[in-house]
């Protein structure tokens, strides 16, 4: 179904003329309107670092995000979980795969400015891929859809790692996982801190999260095998061992968010064909 939204350039009439409709979002050609609290890992994890001003903005972006036309690095995402092997991460399988993409020749401007940044993080990846200890790891394919959301303090929050395995640690299966950022300015560095810890500490942890509560049936999550890595800046983050105190600073940002969340205004430039999305 499709609404055109009340004059103004505001989807307040649109979600307010649904009937009796459960959903979650209300889709324009260039955004996507959350109407539930929803957030991505790796800005969930800026949010708690980051100050006053930042998170009102981190939160109206999630709750009324912009489409992406092509999504970028998909090469890097496409490959990395393929890299695993037997001994780990195997550094010769990026750096074919870099040369693949460096090679490949697009008319798209776009998409060949992405082939030579997709090239430059799978030869970041390589040079760092020893210092991920995956060895005998196995695997776990993500599913079609993604792996669900977990639910914290009423925040949808979704947690999208590239590759997920489990490994022999002990005696026991232990569940492990790497996310990439594969930002290149500054201010998308997992290095950005409030007090002591990172972006990168936190997005570790948020792994740790998913993994608990989707995974639960391959066994716990290892927090040493949770990493983050930010790929230009060669730099690899693993879940502290004080997970628990960063759990508890994103659980209150969670509900900081969701408190928030009713405030942010449904404004954007006028749109046409505004259509309803349901229940994911």
């Amino acid at each position: 179904m499709s609404k055109n939204p009340s004059s103004g350039g505001t989807l307040q009439g649109v979600a307010n003329e649904i009937p009796n409709v459960s959903a979650t979002r209300i889709e324009t050609p260039n955004h996507v309107l959350n109407l539930v609290p929803r957030i991505s890992a790796t800005k969930l994890a800026e949010y708690v670092v980051a100050d006053p001003s930042r998170k009102l903005t981190i939160t109206k972006q999630a709750k009324l995000a912009q489409k992406a036309i092509m999504i970028p690095y998909s090469r890097v995402r496409s490959a990395f979980p393929d890299s695993l092997e037997p001994t780990g991460i195997s550094t010769s399988f990026l750096g074919a795969r870099a040369a693949d993409a460096e090679s490949n020749q697009s008319e798209n401007p776009w998409q060949q400015g992405d082939n030579i940044r997709s090239a430059a993080a799978l030869r970041h990846l390589a040079a760092i891929a020893d210092q991920i200890d995956c060895k005998n790891a196995q695997r776990i394919h993500r599913p079609e859809g993604g792996w669900g959301p977990p639910m914290i303090n009423g925040v949808r929050v979704s947690v999208q790692p590239e590759l997920v395995f489990t490994v022999e640690h002990r005696g026991s299966t232990k569940v492990g996982a790497v996310i990439l950022n594969t930002g290149k300015n500054e201010n998308l560095s997992l290095a950005r801190a409030a007090q002591k810890f990172t972006v990168g500490d936190y997005l570790t942890v948020l792994v740790m999260r998913m993994l608990e509560s989707r995974l639960k049936g391959y066994g716990v999550p290892l927090h040493t095998r949770c990493y983050a890595i930010d790929i230009f800046r060669e730099k690899i983050y693993t879940a502290p061992a004080s997970f628990k105190t960063l759990l508890k600073h994103i659980e209150a940002s969670c509900t900081m968010i969701a408190l928030q969340w009713p405030t942010i205004p449904l404004e954007i430039d006028s749109e046409a064909d505004a259509s309803v999305v349901g229940s994911e």
